[in-house]
């Protein structure tokens, strides 16, 4: 088994006793704290433009490290999308699941909803 020494590039980091890449290291703990916001959300009762807007702040704030440190990945604009798309997924699931629940019907509103994560990420707030 390799040991960790100053000889590995600075992207590279030990996990387990097995090397990981820094990019893969950020993806994963931010997935986590996506999740996590996530369950505020729901466990809270929140406002949907609220869980958006902090989404939005998260991986706002992850890509302006990646900019900053271009080392990671010469690519930061794939992590972003990965990250959006994440969160998008785990809103759109969770309504998507409350509106059957209560309708009884299948989310004939997917389109729309959809329209309405992008809307409130992009501008804050819900459409018009």
């Amino acid at each position: 088994m390799m040991k960790a020494t100053g000889d590995l590039p600075s992207v590279w980091r030990y996990h387990n006793g097995n090397v990981m890449n820094n990019l893969d290291a950020i993806e994963g703990s931010v997935k986590s704290i996506l999740e996590k916001l996530h369950g505020v959300w729901i466990d809270s009762h929140l406002d949907d433009s609220e869980y958006i807007r902090n989404t939005w702040a998260v991986i706002e704030a992850t890509d302006w490290y990646i900019q900053e440190n271009r080392e990671i990945t010469n690519e930061p604009d794939i992590l972003t999308d990965v990250l959006r798309q994440f969160a998008r997924a785990l809103w759109l699931n969770h309504k998507t699941t409350v509106e059957k629940n209560t309708a009884g019907d299948s989310d004939d509103n997917g389109d729309y909803s959809e329209y309405c994560f992008d809307y409130i990420y992009e501008h804050g707030v819900y459409p018009p």
